[in-house]
């Protein structure tokens, strides 16, 4: 009951129980889990990847930010985020040959390039176990982009999240997946007319960005690759 003091009534030596703030189960952030069906989860036993960034990619340089209008098919949706794969497309890396184009053209996001790049890398090693891994890791293509090889700035920002100091040991442990294996990984960004961008991580887990040039049998071609996508609501 209530009192004319301003008491409730509760008896004052009846152990107050703190409040415990509550995370609603599924909720869509950085490190949360993705299921096959595109949708969070909370069980990494589901998960086939985790969000590293919420929200669209801003510029970088002279690359405009991402937005929902480079992905055509899904204009009527919001670009929620992205997600990187829990592991990479094989253990070591496969040489993605000489099959190569470059053009001009300005893309935005991994997706944007997927079907040129598909295009240009097929008849090698590389092509074959990215067709095998995406076969056997099936995703939504209704919530998510479908899987496919990151392009420069998405692979900048998920290793700096990885690899960089801004994060908690547990943060990077739970981007990384099941781990980030130490070697050069592909990108979809062209550089040039011959030149492919790629990610060089270090045994110690820091990483750095160059180039191979695609043309040359001198430099080798072989790669590792960490698929992502993107999400929408």
């Amino acid at each position: 009951g209530y009192d004319d003091s301003g008491n409730s009534g509760k008896d004052p030596d009846e152990p107050t129980i703190p409040e415990t703030p509550v995370t609603p189960a599924g909720e869509f952030k950085v490190g949360a889990y993705i299921d096959k069906d595109g949708k969070v989860t909370t069980n990494k036993d589901n998960a086939v990847a985790v969000v590293f960034y919420e929200g669209a990619l801003p510029a970088d340089g002279t690359l405009p930010a991402d937005n929902i209008s480079a992905y055509p098919e899904y204009s009527d949706k919001t670009l929620k985020g992205y997600a990187v794969a829990l592991e990479n497309i094989s253990d070591e890396p496969k040489d993605m040959g000489v099959s190569f184009a470059f053009d001009s053209d300005t893309y935005l996001n991994g997706y944007q390039r997927k079907n040129k790049f598909e295009e240009d890398v097929k008849n090698c090693a590389f092509r074959t176990a990215y067709d095998t891994w995406t076969t056997n890791n099936t995703i939504s293509a209704v919530t998510t982009s479908g899987w496919y090889v990151p392009d420069g700035r998405q692979m900048k920002t998920w290793l700096g999240l990885v690899c960089g100091s801004s994060n908690s040991s547990e943060m990077k442990s739970l981007l990384s997946g099941n781990g980030v294996a130490s070697g050069i990984y592909a990108t979809s960004t062209y550089l040039s007319e011959v030149e492919l961008r790629i990610y060089n991580v270090s045994s110690s887990m820091s990483f750095s960005e160059t180039k191979v040039n695609m043309f040359s049998e001198s430099e080798d071609h072989s790669l590792l690759c960490r698929p992502m996508l993107t999400i929408f609501e």
